[in-house]
């Protein structure tokens, strides 16, 4: 979905009121910042229960407007986006690492650095009466793991095949 638009010098706000939009997610977009300052919220992920357990992931980043006191994450609960830097000298958040959320924004008028975005991951669901192998160019974080009657595996990063038997 799309990033919220941002404000810039010369606008109804005044000339030196500059704030970025968040970053659009996954499930919606992200808001444009208002001229009283303040978080610019990040897109929702879309939630998936691949793994038997509801989780969010591709989120869009937040940005903090002209306001210091957002300079934190705010990256679990919405899909993994990351929070920009605001009007300081303070580096972004980076998206939450395998949730594939943007990175926050760097700031225009200071010399802090953009927050990358977050890794992604590969989500394999299968019957459990498979086995699968993993090819030795990737990372899978935890092995096969068991959901009901089914299995799942998580690979996180790398380059190669999988097969089944």
């Amino acid at each position: 979905m799309a990033g919220g638009n941002g404000l810039h010098g010369g606008n109804t706000c005044g000339n030196s009121y500059r704030a970025g939009g968040g970053g659009g997610g996954a499930g919606d977009a992200g808001s444009a910042p208002s001229c009283s300052g303040g978080r610019t919220d990040g897109g929702d992920g879309l939630e998936s229960s691949i793994t038997g357990s509801a989780v969010k992931r591709a989120g869009g980043a937040y940005g903090t407007g002209n306001d210091l006191t957002f300079n934190y994450p705010f990256n679990s609960a919405w899909g993994g986006g990351g929070v920009s830097a605001g009007t300081g000298n303070a580096n972004s958040y980076a998206g939450t690492v395998n949730k594939g959320g943007g990175g926050g924004g760097g700031n225009a008028n200071s010399s802090s650095v953009s927050g990358g975005g977050g890794r992604g991951v590969v989500i394999l669901r299968y019957p459990n009466t498979k086995t699968i192998t993993v090819g030795a160019g990737l990372t899978a974080s935890a092995g096969e793991q068991t959901d009901g009657s089914d299995k799942y595996i998580e690979i996180t990063a790398g380059t190669g095949n999988v097969s089944w038997s």
